[in-house]
């Protein structure tokens, strides 16, 4: 928050007994959007009812569908939660996640590139790298952004 973080995520669920203790209590006293992780809809409910999140990260959404989150988005008090699939989500199904009741989605390798495990002095590689996402990536990210701006438009 001290660094200007607007929101947080956590790869994990708080109240799993090995997350960060009070780790959306933190996040709201300082003014940041905790994003606990959770995987079932039990656990989604935990952190929603139980910690006071007002969105869950879903994680591994890979192992979730778009049908799936419509189908709890049905059930109980679930159609009111705030709800952000990360993990494995593209821009080609990112559009699916959103029309589904998403909130937001997480992406990641598909926006930013995959991970470029080389050494910094290794300009060469760096640039290779690069080049990688500037020919696949950023045009792939511009595109579901100019999607998403004329669907909310």
């Amino acid at each position: 928050a001290a660094w200007g973080a607007h929101f947080a995520l956590s790869p994990f669920r708080p109240t799993a007994g090995w997350g960060p203790t009070g780790f959306v209590r933190e996040c709201h006293e300082r003014g940041v959007l905790a994003m606990p992780a959770a995987f079932t809809p039990q656990e989604i409910y935990e952190c929603v009812e139980e910690q006071g999140a007002l969105t869950v990260k879903i994680f591994p959404a890979q192992l979730w569908s778009p049908s799936a989150l419509k189908d709890l988005r049905r059930i109980g008090n679930f159609g009111q939660y705030r709800l952000c699939p990360s993990g494995g989500i593209t821009c080609s199904t990112a559009e699916a996640w959103l029309a589904a009741g998403s909130t937001a989605v997480g992406m990641g390798s598909c926006l930013v590139g995959k991970d470029v495990a080389v050494s910094p002095d290794d300009t060469a590689s760096l640039s290779a790298a690069e080049q990688e996402w500037s020919s696949k990536a950023k045009p792939d990210a511009a595109a579901l952004a100019r999607r998403l701006e004329l669907a909310t438009s």
